[in-house]
């Protein structure tokens, strides 16, 4: 089995990442690459509305290159079509999809929308043309992910999971991979309120949130986003501690052990420091992509899933303008 893929948007994240990456300094950032050295997948070509993308894709990677869906598909009926053009076109391009053609899988890029309407629509546009959709929310395709969800549901403690996050450059385009990803681990968000809001009239507020799940609160904070990037959290319980630094590229596990010194106290120490290879993160997901085929067991973010992700994020922009 080798399915096909056709990739709509050149931009970073569907070609430019690692374009001027060689063998030797290995990189899967983006989507093309990840396809081009996947044995299960079969990247058949691109469609850019820039003339000099479309030209750098084609010299790269031998494959056709159109100008739009209609051109493309004519000549093209891809098994599976990654939408990376920019966030508020999502829609428009599904919709030009569907009248020309019903591919069986779309991956489409986080987030899956500027609003949360539009990311309705998306998922109902798919699930009415029986298109199998899912999100480019990576973390749930991680396999330290997996590690730290398993850690969390072994925890019979009744006391809850404390967390301190930081996001960065906004909630809807980076803090969303967060809220994401304590969704796939915890489950339901239980109860949000605003700590601090977002007085600025920007489309992607960054307010400093809480957040409750059944086993877990989240406090996720907002950093200065024009100083520098981050997306970290640590995660604390009455057994054990993990710290996700580096935007997941280091993990630290801790447990809890006998002061050596001092009897009768107990100390976290660190057990394990895993250096998490995301250079490869995009690569993971058709790896999951590929035990859905199979109908494996896998872990991608289905559209459903984005959606209530999403759900959560228009709440609290609702929110945050009452408290402007």
């Amino acid at each position: 089995m080798c399915k096909s893929c056709l990739i709509i948007g050149l931009g970073n994240i569907g070609f430019g990442y690692d374009k001027n990456q060689n063998f030797k300094n290995f990189f899967l950032f983006s989507h093309a690459k990840s396809i081009k050295y996947h044995k299960k997948f079969n990247l058949v070509g691109g469609i850019d509305i820039s003339q000099k993308k479309r030209a750098e894709f084609k010299k790269k990677y031998c494959v056709p290159v159109f100008k739009d869906t209609k051109d493309a598909f004519n000549y093209i009926r891809p098994d599976i079509i990654i939408i990376a053009t920019t966030t508020n076109t999502h829609l428009k391009i599904l919709l030009e999809i569907v009248q020309i053609y019903k591919p069986s899988t779309i991956i489409c890029e986080k987030p899956m929308s500027g609003n949360f309407q539009d990311a309705k629509k998306i998922l109902e546009i798919c699930t009415k043309n029986k298109i199998k959709l899912f999100v480019n929310y990576f973390r749930v395709s991680d396999p330290i992910s997996l590690i730290i969800k398993k850690m969390v549901k072994n925890y019979k403690e009744n006391k809850l999971i404390k967390i301190n996050a930081w996001y960065s450059k906004g909630l809807i385009n980076n803090g969303s991979h967060l809220l994401n990803l304590f969704q796939f681990i915890f489950g339901k968000v239980v109860s949000l309120d605003i700590i601090k809001s977002d007085i600025t009239k920007k489309k992607d507020l960054n307010p400093d949130i809480k957040i409750e799940f059944k086993k877990c609160i989240v406090v996720l904070r907002a950093a200065w986003g024009k100083n520098f990037s981050i997306l970290d959290f640590d995660m604390l319980s009455s057994k054990f501690r993990i710290v996700y630094e580096n935007f997941g590229n280091t993990v630290k596990f801790q447990k809890i052990v006998k002061d050596k010194i001092f009897t009768g106290y107990t100390v976290l120490k660190n057990e394990k420091i895993i250096q998490n290879n995301l250079n490869t993160y995009q690569k993971k997901v058709y790896d999951e992509l590929y035990k859905y085929f199979k109908k494996l067991r896998f872990n991608l973010c289905s559209g459903k899933d984005a959606v209530e992700t999403f759900k959560i994020i228009n709440y609290i922009i609702k929110k945050n303008k009452k408290k402007r």
